[in-house]
């Protein structure tokens, strides 16, 4: 039996999925993560930040541990929340991709600031003055 409590499309313990049978568990996390691009594109990273938070829960639940995948979401989930002003729960991001990236490729801070340099530019978000850069984040994870 289908479990009433389960989202639009997300699965069960035993496989099953809420009211959408066609689609697959990487489709919906492929549209969250374009829901999560456009409303931090559109400033509204406090909605943004529970759907970044999704897709960490996905990578790090559903694919392979310690999959590369769940370094980018942390990341994006870590910028997301210091743009919305939540800095405790960016540096816990922060540092969750840092030290899953330092274990999968080594070289700490360093390697994963050469990396991740030109994503940490991406301008995806509005500028503000008030929260800081990307690079407080890992250079106090």
């Amino acid at each position: 039996p289908q479990d009433p409590d389960l989202p639009l499309g997300e699965e069960g313990d035993a496989g099953e999925t809420a009211k959408a049978p066609g689609w697959f568990q990487c489709d919906i996390h492929n549209l969250r993560i374009i829901q999560a691009i456009t409303l931090d594109g559109l400033g509204q990273a406090t909605k943004a930040l529970p759907l970044w938070e999704q897709c960490v829960d996905f990578a790090e639940t559903k694919l392979p541990p310690n999959d590369e995948a769940s370094v980018v979401m942390r990341v994006q989930a870590a910028l997301c929340a210091q743009r919305s002003g939540q800095l405790e729960r960016a540096l816990e991001h922060a540092r969750a991709a840092l030290q899953t990236h330092h274990l999968l490729f080594g070289g700490g801070v360093a390697r994963f600031q050469r990396r991740y340099a030109k994503e940490l530019k991406l301008a995806l978000r509005p500028e503000t003055d008030d929260n800081g850069t990307p690079e407080d984040l890992w250079n106090f994870a």
